[in-house]
């Protein structure tokens, strides 16, 4: 079924780069959930009026937040696609973020009153009274949010969509409020003791959970996470392809919204190369991270000395004093000033993620164990924090 909807609502279906393509998948998500959750919720007023059933009438109510959050998520891929303008010029690939978040705030209100109503049951219970017609209604529900729920899931993970996986989140949390009054209604048969309350207040810890987590994986990438490992070796790789390309360091990689990421990167080239041939080769490699990853990332290039033996000799020596002090620091753009009376040496070292070393504590020390080899040798050192790779 989901196939057949894609390639009834979606042309050029697998061109998921396109803003517009993007946006078509999230439209189509979310007006199936509207279609959905308005049939049910018609169904289930109706049978919960006939049948004087409160439960199914307020599980009708719920399938209408389960409406506003398809409405979010609607909003969300339409404002998304929005072109970049002047005061945006990044585009507006965050709106599906934001998107997420509110329907994660949603989840989580429906879960606090789920469990205020689910305390009320058990402070003052009230039999279940089962009824075929309210079961039978009940099941059917639970089937159409577990197949949206996967629909929702397939075309999340299809376009990498925060908000498509908080609404399958949402209709999974459904399925688990559906199944207790479900479970609840037939103990009656077996049972005089009532268990709605107390599958209530179960059920909304599994959706408060649920909540927060998406909230949690939504609110990181607004604040700036670091990039995937696999994105960052995958550009470290292509990058170290190339001939020119001694090392690379400052990678730092910025996500506007699905489909919108901005990199920088620093690469040490050899200081005697073909100045015009290595520009080449930087504007071959930005073009095909580009074309690749969809990534559009300015490379810079460092010049390093690489036929000098003094300077080479210097560099061994002053990485290995690094490491004494840390075996996870490192060091780029190492280059000396030879006077006649000390020699300067020049570099930026690397502190490893999550770690916030004091710079000036760190220098001194840096310092300190370089010039107990050799009393002439001083440093002028910049400390680099490492924004590539998650702790």
């Amino acid at each position: 079924m989901t196939n057949f909807l894609v390639r009834c609502f979606i042309k050029d279906s697998e061109n998921i780069r396109a803003p517009e393509v993007r946006a078509a998948y999230g439209i189509l998500g979310s007006i199936t959930g509207i279609i959905c959750n308005l049939l049910l919720f018609a169904a289930k007023l109706v049978i919960g009026t006939l049948s004087s059933s409160i439960a199914i009438t307020a599980d009708a109510f719920n399938n209408l937040s389960d409406i506003a959050s398809s409405v979010i998520s609607f909003i969300g891929f339409k404002l998304g696609k929005k072109p970049a303008d002047a005061r945006h010029p990044f585009g507006h690939g965050r709106f599906e973020y934001l998107a997420a978040l509110f329907i994660s705030l949603l989840i989580m209100v429906l879960a606090v009153q789920l469990g205020i109503s689910s305390f009320q049951k058990i402070l003052q219970p009230e039999k279940p009274q089962f009824s075929l017609i309210s079961l039978i209604i009940l099941l059917l529900a639970v089937g159409v949010k577990l197949w949206l729920a996967a629909f929702n899931k397939k075309l999340g993970l299809k376009i990498d969509s925060a908000s498509m996986a908080a609404t399958a989140a949402d209709s999974l949390n459904d399925v688990l409020s559906t199944s207790a009054a479900i479970i609840s209604m037939l103990a009656v048969l077996i049972i005089d003791f009532p268990l709605d309350g107390y599958l209530g207040l179960v059920v909304a810890g599994f959706v408060m959970y649920s909540g927060f987590s998406i909230a949690r994986d939504t609110i990181n990438p607004l604040l700036g996470e670091a990039p995937p490992k696999e994105l960052v070796e995958a550009i470290k790789k292509e990058l170290l392809s190339n001939k020119y390309v001694l090392s690379i360091h400052d990678l730092t990689v910025h996500n506007y919204g699905p489909g919108r990421r901005f990199a920088s990167v620093h690469v040490e080239v050899p200081g005697n190369a073909n100045i015009i041939d290595v520009h080449n080769m930087i504007d071959q490699a930005e073009l095909k991270i580009l074309n690749q990853m969809g990534i559009v990332i300015t490379i810079h290039m460092d010049p390093i000395d690489t036929d000098d033996a003094k300077t080479n000799r210097l560099r061994d020596m002053a990485n290995t004093a690094i490491q004494k002090i840390d075996q996870r620091l490192s060091l780029h753009d190492f280059r000396i000033i030879d006077g006649s009376s000390r020699i300067v040496l020049l570099f930026d070292v690397v502190v490893p993620p999550g770690e916030h070393l004091e710079s000036n504590n760190l220098e001194e020390r840096i310092q300190k164990e370089i010039s107990s080899i050799n009393p002439i040798y001083h440093c002028v050192i910049h400390i680099d924090y490492d924004y590539s790779i998650a702790k």
